[in-house]
């Protein structure tokens, strides 16, 4: 079906079922639907008719808080696994009682997102399985942060210090368990789950019965500091959602704010913009390559070789931005500084194309010290399986959906930048294990490739980079939104502005916040050994993850 037939479809089943309940609410997107839900407890029937009628996630639910209004707005964003559509669902609850019919058990992809509603908002998801907090510690009792009238001096009256040194454990073991049956704590300082998270454990033997991933080791509060700082002094702040994509993250802001303000960039941008955020996608998938090869033991060829390349990427990235980690290169307007937003270094372009031509070759080495060993096809095959459906119910996007069988990565499905004119291929896996997950990113690299290299010849040659916005055009009233198809999975940046030069709430899709959430059902019943190479094929980020 095209978009309007979509659109059509999806306003006459809601109309149909809702009645007078649900308002069309007017949008400024062509491509996105917007309604207003006036019962909130009818949250689950709408959710049954976009389910019925093919909308494939809840890619996003995200709260407002309004005080002026005694009302906290929630925002749930639909997805289509085969259209551009998404359906917008509005819902104001009372902002002293927010209750909400949890809709988790219609589609499980909705349970990271609802409980971290909770969490930093307050709302209360009725009939959720599983309603606790997630970033801050399990017994918090110091009011919801993401609230317009929190007083951050609430978080000094918890008892960090002493939690902290008594190890902290929320966990109450029943006492009827069976003998042969344990728990175990993972993290959350430990090599095998990539960063600052803990790994709960329910063991039977070396069999793993049930996992609960405990999030919030890192407190960062990117979401909450970005409604002090102005558009512009954010950029900074994106570098560091990921170490790992940060002209990703960049980029991701960057088309938000430009969504909110009306904001046109040069065509040239758009083409450079391509060619960074693929060098970036090569970058990252290096690092989890070097990274996952560790986690299977005796690869340690197959560590630094893929640091090796990685490098030669970071000395390009470096002669452009002058950084080779967080970058702050792409900007609201284009790309660079406004004294360079002209200048891309004399030879950086046949530079990169040398390193292209050479990581190909090097791709060759990776497969050969790979796919010829006998225990690496041991450790990656059949192991961490979610494949299909499954996958989509669970909430997976990026690499792990499509080893999971499913074709879906949001620069063929919803197009931005100039990706439409870009000739690619989008890899899929077959079983959804481990191995699929390897696969399906070892070709990404080279879609990288192929896709720079057209960038580079199509690009113009002359022409601005970045468009000047004077401070008078730094304020926006309304939503904007940035959607892209980060390494770790589809990324999306929401802001809602009201007339400032800062936004009045941003929310961060974190791609890997999601996929981490997985790990409930990719660990029940795997064995203990394989948790290293499980964790490490879903290419975790925790700073990403606790923004």
């Amino acid at each position: 079906m095209g978009v309007d037939e979509i659109k059509d479809l999806t306003i006459r089943e809601l109309s149909s079922t809702l009645g007078s309940d649900i308002e069309k609410r007017d949008m400024k997107w062509d491509k996105y639907i917007g309604v207003n839900l006036l019962k909130p407890k009818r949250i689950t029937e709408l959710v049954r008719v976009l389910k019925k009628i093919g909308y494939a996630q809840p890619v996003l639910i995200t709260a407002v808080d309004k005080p002026s209004d005694g009302v906290i707005e929630l925002v749930y964003k639909f997805n289509r696994i085969d259209s551009k559509v998404m359906t917008w669902v509005y819902v104001n609850v009372d902002r002293e009682n927010p209750r909400i019919p949890s809709i988790t058990p219609l589609w499980r992809a909705a349970f990271p997102h609802e409980i971290e509603a909770y969490d930093l908002m307050g709302v209360v998801f009725d009939n959720i399985p599983d309603l606790r907090h997630v970033f801050l510690p399990w017994d918090w009792n110091q009011g919801f942060p993401l609230r317009k009238d929190w007083d951050p001096n609430e978080a000094k009256k918890y008892p960090w210090w002493e939690k902290t040194r008594e190890f902290y454990d929320p966990f109450i073991i029943p006492s009827d368990e069976s003998d042969d049956i344990y728990y175990v704590s993972i993290g959350p300082q430990h090599p095998a789950v990539h960063g600052s998270f803990r790994l709960i454990l329910k063991m039977k033997g070396d069999t793993i019965l049930e996992a609960w991933p405990d999030f919030g080791w890192v407190h960062r509060g990117i979401e909450k500091l970005a409604e002090s700082k102005t558009f512009d002094q954010i950029i900074v702040y994106t570098d560091r959602l990921c170490y790992g994509s940060s002209i990703s993250w960049n980029l991701t802001y960057s088309l938000a704010v430009e969504d909110l303000l009306g904001i046109e960039v040069p065509e040239r941008s758009l083409w450079f913009r391509v060619i960074l955020v693929e060098m970036q996608r090569i970058v990252s998938h290096l690092l989890w390559l070097s990274a996952l090869m560790a986690d299977l033991g005796t690869y340690h060829s197959m560590f630094l070789y893929p640091i090796r390349e990685r490098e030669k990427f970071l000395d390009l990235f470096e002669k452009a931005s002058g950084a080779r980690l967080t970058y702050s290169y792409i900007k609201i307007g284009g790309v660079g500084i406004f004294k360079h937003a002209e200048d891309i270094p004399d030879n950086w372009f046949n530079e990169l194309k040398d390193v292209l031509t050479d990581f190909k070759q090097r791709v060759k080495e990776y497969l050969d010290m790979t796919e010829a060993s006998e225990s690496f096809h041991i450790r990656t095959k059949n192991v961490g399986v979610i494949r299909g459906k499954a996958a989509i119910e669970a909430g997976a996007t990026g690499p792990v959906l499509r080893a999971a069988g499913i074709k879906y990565d949001v620069r063929k499905i919803d197009p931005y930048l100039v990706y439409d004119q870009l000739d690619f291929e989008i890899p899929v896996g077959k079983r959804g294990d481990v191995y699929d997950r390897w696969w399906v990113r070892i070709n990404e690299m080279l879609q990288s490739v192929r896709i720079i290299e057209q960038a580079i010849e199509e690009m113009p040659k002359q022409g601005p980079l970045r468009t000047k916005v004077p401070p008078i055009k730094m304020r926006g009233t309304g939503e904007g939104i940035g959607r892209t198809e980060d390494p770790r999975g589809e990324a999306i940046i929401y802001i809602v502005g009201d007339g400032k030069n800062m936004p009045y709430r941003i929310h961060i899709r974190s791609p890997t916040y999601i996929n981490l959430s997985l790990l409930h059902f990719l660990l029940r019943k795997a064995k203990f050994a394989d948790i290293a190479a499980i964790i490490g094929s879903l290419d975790p980020c925790m700073a990403e993850v606790d923004r």
